[in-house]
């Protein structure tokens, strides 16, 4: 995940903690959208717990998730 997130044009840094269920990404806004982060990380082979917070994670055109 850390490759595939630090490979996007106008990413500069990528640090994921699995067991954390995080991902820390520098990246340069001009370039690169939270939408394109996110569509690479479901890109990506993860685990459940991991996919449990994606989805969680508000989407620009979805909104913050019911709970």
């Amino acid at each position: 995940m850390k490759r595939a997130l630090e490979g996007l044009p106008g990413a500069i840094s990528a640090r994921v903690s699995l067991e954390g269920e995080r991902a820390i990404v520098d990246y340069d806004p001009r370039a690169l959208t939270i939408a394109r982060l996110v569509e690479a990380i479901r890109g990506t082979v993860v685990l459940p717990a991991v996919r449990r917070a994606i989805e969680r994670t508000p989407h620009p055109r979805r909104g913050r998730p019911s709970r």
